[in-house]
C-alpha cells in the first residue's frame, strides 16, 4: 500500500526542508503558490494539503482556500503560517470552506507530525461519514422514541 500523499503549498526553501524531514514517511508533492496548486491538483489530488499564507507571487493562501475545498472536498487542509492574526486563523477555521487545522510559524514538528496522522485518520470521507451516520443514528432515536410513545397510548 502507498503512503499518503501530501501536498505541500510552501514558498520558503528552508520550510520545505523541514517538511521533507519531518514528514519523510509520507509522498511529499510541492507547488510554491495557489496558481501552481490549482493546476497541480486535477491530475494529482493528494491526500491531504498543507498550506502556507504568504506564497510566491504575491498571493495569500487563505484567497486559495475556496477554490481547494471546491476541488477537494473531503481533503484535510491544514494552515501553516507565522502571518496570520488571530482573526484571521478563526476565520480560516469556520465556515463550509473551511480549512481543518492551523499551525504557527515557526512550526513544532511534533505538533505537525500529529496533526498530520490525525487529520489523515479523522477528517475528510471518514469525517463526512461519521457525520452522517451520527444523523441517521439521531433520526433513528427519535423516530424509536416516537414510535414508543405511540405504542404506550395504544396500550392504556
Amino acid at each position: 500500500m502507498q503512503p499518503p500523499t501530501i501536498l505541500i503549498i510552501e514558498d520558503d526553501d528552508l520550510q520545505y526542508e523541514i517538511y521533507e524531514e519531518a514528514l519523510a514517511k509520507y509522498t511529499l508533492a510541492r507547488v510554491t503558490n495557489g496558481t501552481q496548486a490549482l493546476s497541480h491538483i486535477p491530475g494529482h489530488p493528494p491526500d491531504l494539503l498543507i498550506l502556507d499564507h504568504v506564497l510566491s507571487e504575491g498571493e495569500l493562501g487563505l484567497d486559495f482556500l475556496p477554490a481547494f475545498k471546491e476541488l477537494l472536498p473531503f481533503v484535510p487542509i491544514i494552515i501553516v503560517s507565522g502571518a496570520l492574526e488571530v482573526h484571521q486563523q478563526m476565520e480560516a477555521l469556520q465556515g463550509p470552506r473551511r480549512a481543518h487545522y492551523c499551525l504557527t510559524k515557526p512550526v513544532d514538528i511534533r505538533a505537525l507530525k500529529r496533526t498530520v496522522e490525525t487529520a489523515l485518520k479523522e477528517c475528510g470521507e471518514r469525517e463526512a461519514v461519521r457525520q452522517f451516520e451520527a444523523l441517521e443514528r439521531s433520526h433513528r432515536i427519535d423516530a424509536l422514541d416516537l414510535f414508543s410513545r405511540s405504542t404506550d397510548r395504544l396500550s392504556r
